[in-house]
């Protein structure tokens, strides 16, 4: 069972206010994007990240806002409907057991009559060396590695996300929801009703599949048409995004 907090449920209305007041349609944009997150996390509660042993983050989609969860047993407590700009550990003192403890000290040794006293807690300063230093070559590992716009991968990655999305909008929405090719670089998402809900390029030379040209998602999110893998081409290299039969879920190959 799911239970907002008091507090969490006062953030969502007024979040859902908000966005009707920016534009005409957002609010029930927001709060449609907020119920698809709460099924999902009710159906795959340990997925999203970790932020305490016990408490999670599931972000939205389209809006810069995450519902922080605390699971007790079968129960899942709606923490906070947070804003992603806003102080990450604002909500923290809402649950007792999530406080933040201040930092005990332990003394561990004398060296020339004096203490040495470090913080649990944290790092002794060679460790934040260390530690600075791993995370620098990392980084410069990970620069080196980054995909750019000459290779396949970025557009698989789109293309995955939109797929999500639409499978998203067929459970936060019901009916069924298409992703369409339009052409070798583009494809379109739409409504049951056949409109057209977003349209987007595809930076690949081209990209086809096993199955259809088209995908089609009913309300609970299992893909009626077009389950199969889609060959994404860029300068000559190819990566596959598999949409897995039965569950929908976009997958991008190695």
């Amino acid at each position: 069972m799911i239970r907002f907090l008091e507090v969490a449920q006062k953030e969502l209305d007024e979040a859902v206010v908000f966005h009707e007041e920016q534009v005409s349609g957002l609010g029930k944009a927001f709060l449609a994007e907020v119920l698809a997150a709460l099924r999902l996390v009710r159906r795959y509660p340990a997925a999203w990240h970790r932020l305490s042993a016990n408490t999670r983050r599931c972000r939205l989609r389209r809006f810069p806002c995450g519902l922080i969860y605390h699971e007790d047993g079968s129960d899942i407590l709606i923490v906070a409907v947070a804003h992603l700009h806003r102080h990450p550990e604002y909500w923290r003192d809402r649950l007792p057991s999530l406080a933040q403890a201040p930092a005990k000290e332990t003394e561990v040794g004398a060296k020339n009559g004096e203490r040495q006293v470090v913080s649990e807690d944290g790092f002794t300063f060679m460790e934040f060396v260390v530690v600075i230093f791993l995370i620098a070559i990392l980084a410069g590992y990970a620069v080196l590695r980054w995909p750019t716009l000459d290779r396949p991968q970025p557009a698989a990655l789109q293309l995955a996300a939109h797929l999500r999305l639409t499978q998203s909008l067929a459970i936060s929405r019901g009916g069924n929801w298409r992703l369409v090719v339009v052409s070798p670089g583009s494809y379109q998402i739409r409504d049951p009703d056949n409109l057209v809900y977003a349209a987007y390029a595809l930076p690949a030379s081209s990209w086809g599949s096993t199955s259809a040209a088209e995908i089609r998602f009913d309300a609970t999110g299992a893909p009626v048409v077009g389950a199969g893998n889609y060959v994404v081409e860029k300068s000559g290299e190819s990566m596959t995004v598999q949409v897995v039969d039965k569950t929908g879920t976009a997958v991008v190959l190695p």
